[in-house]
């Protein structure tokens, strides 16, 4: 074999091995991308599902303590026997609208909420003299329109008294993280 041939075949042998190891680099460290995202995302959804599912469940209850105020409140409840306390309600939208951080704090939760009711035809339904209680100024058509990664939507159906009639009705909890 002539020294120009062994040569040639010596620049074809490095450039495969380079080719090879370039490819092999970047796929690496796409898998590692992609792994990551997905693993972090994943974690994140499980996290605001937790704590949108206690926080449904502590609305069930009266609370504590059982008359509990703004002040005084350990744990958040807007149900006797799954009744729906107007009283608690009511102090419940204001306590969000007051400092939203402050009440997200005392309910546990790390992300962004949204609770709101709806009547037996699907049709969203005002108790409280608004339509949403939670993130101050922020509608369901907000939260959709913004996309977020993370969304859970907690479904918990409870009986409305109004005057001498009662009606069961959805409550809503939309917890997402941006």
């Amino acid at each position: 074999m002539s020294q120009t041939a062994k040569r040639k075949s010596q620049l074809w042998y490095l450039d495969y091995i380079t080719a090879i190891t370039m490819f092999t680099v970047i796929l690496i460290i796409a898998f590692r991308y992609i792994t990551n995202d997905y693993l972090m995302e994943g974690k994140n959804t499980d996290q605001i599902f937790s704590e949108a599912g206690k926080f449904s469940e502590s609305l069930l209850t009266p609370g504590i303590p059982l008359n509990w105020s703004p002040e005084n409140v350990v744990y958040v409840g807007i149900c006797n026997d799954n009744v729906i306390n107007s009283t608690k309600l009511d102090m419940l939208k204001n306590m969000t609208e007051d400092n939203y951080q402050h009440t997200r704090y005392i309910l546990g939760q790390t992300s962004d909420f949204l609770i709101y009711f709806e009547n037996q035809t699907g049709d969203i339904i005002n108790l409280t003299n608004q339509a949403y209680i939670g993130k101050p100024g922020v509608t369901l058509s907000d939260v959709v329109a913004s996309n977020p990664k993370n969304l859970i939507t907690v479904t918990r159906y409870l009986v409305y008294k109004y005057n001498t009639t009662a009606q069961i009705v959805a409550m809503k909890l939309i917890a997402w993280k941006d």
